[in-house]
């Protein structure tokens, strides 16, 4: 059964969010400029004590070979003055029954209802831009990610075949098309892509319940799926010149893939842009070496009093948004090249999880 107040609730919960203290504010390294740079690795492996080392690919775009950055700002023409347009590009131009806006904490919000309730979009001061469909709620409700979790069936959906004539390549070049006239770049791949057929949908809600009937949830009538909910499930993130941009909120506990959808033969079902930036460039930086932040990192880790195991899996050049504020006309705005490295903490454990240590890529300061 699918309840008529989930599309609110979903927009409510995430617009809510607050933004992240923000950390100070690095200068670049002005020493290194008149010096050839070495290249960049792009696998550091190393043994620091019994329960740290590294084991990390480095990613970064061939443009940051020599030492240097391309440095990023934002577009002033921002969020809430493309806000109308934004969400008539995720509605396939259908004009909303009504528009308001609303303070909620320290946020602006503009919100859009559509089709008597079916479908809503809404748009926040902080950057985050979601248009759902009550379909697309019902849907990526069904998908269970996190391999912890009982009910986790992510596998179940992971297919290439065909949906009805509706191809992944099919989808996922509409899908860009779409991001890309909302002025949002992902990459040529998504990061992940799920087959959310009709009739795995409702194998996947039966067995579900009967799990959560075990955890003494009441029971649920179940959602009569057919044909015309197959979707693809797209999970991605932006990027701006080969780097990947980090939404203001971010970090441990939240998914590193900011940009999130649902797309059918007839359109959008669930769109989630989470950090709406265009930017575009201001110039270039020198850079320290993906190596040193290792290095850094790696001393912090054997500091902590734990027996845990710590792996460094991954040290990514990206560029991150920081105090973003579309009511002020982003004058508060800044985007800073980072060093973003990923721990594995717990080594081989099925309760092992993944975070997020990011250092200035100019300075070396911590994040």
């Amino acid at each position: 059964m699918i309840n008529r107040k989930a599309v609110t609730l979903v927009l409510a919960v995430c617009m809510a969010a607050g933004a992240c203290g923000s950390p100070a504010h690095g200068t670049a390294d002005k020493g290194r400029t008149g010096e050839a740079a070495p290249a960049f690795e792009r696998q550091i492996t190393k043994e620091y004590s019994g329960n740290v080392r590294a084991e990390a690919e480095v990613i970064f775009p061939e443009t940051a070979q020599n030492g240097t950055c391309l440095t990023a700002q934002l577009r002033k023409e921002g969020i809430f003055e493309r806000a109308d347009e934004l969400a008539g590009i995720a509605s396939a131009g259908r004009e909303p029954d009504s528009v308001q806006e609303t303070e909620r904490g320290e946020q602006l919000l503009r919100d859009y209802t559509y089709e008597d309730g079916e479908a809503a979009a809404s748009v926040s001061s902080n950057g985050i831009f979601r248009y759902v469909r009550m379909r697309g709620v019902a849907v990526r409700g069904l998908l269970v990610r996190d391999k912890i979790d009982p009910r986790y069936n992510a596998e179940a959906f992971v297919s290439d075949e065909d949906l009805g004539g509706f191809s992944k390549e099919e989808a996922w070049q509409k899908v860009r098309d779409l991001l890309g006239d909302m002025g949002v770049s992902v990459p040529a791949e998504s990061t992940e892509c799920y087959r959310m057929e009709h009739e795995k949908m409702a194998e996947e809600e039966v067995r579900m319940a009967d799990i959560d009937l075990g955890f003494g949830t009441p029971d649920a009538e179940p959602t009569e799926w057919t044909e015309a909910d197959d979707c693809w499930y797209f999970i991605t993130h932006g990027e701006w010149e080969g780097m990947r941009v980090l939404p203001e909120l971010s970090g441990e506990g939240i998914d590193p893939e900011n940009v999130e959808v649902l797309v059918s033969a007839d359109g959008i079902l669930y769109l989630n842009v989470f950090g709406y930036a265009v930017l575009e460039s201001s110039g270039e930086t020198a850079i320290r070496a993906p190596g040193e932040a290792v290095e850094k990192l790696a001393g912090q880790l054997q500091e902590i009093m734990t027996e845990e195991d710590y792996v460094i899996t991954g040290v990514e050049l990206c560029q991150l948004l920081l105090d973003i504020d579309a009511r002020d006309g982003y004058d508060g705005a800044h985007v800073i090249p980072v060093w973003n490295c990923h721990v594995r903490i717990g080594g081989d454990s099925p309760y092992s999880y993944v975070r997020e240590y990011r250092f200035d890529a100019r300075t070396m300061d911590i994040l």
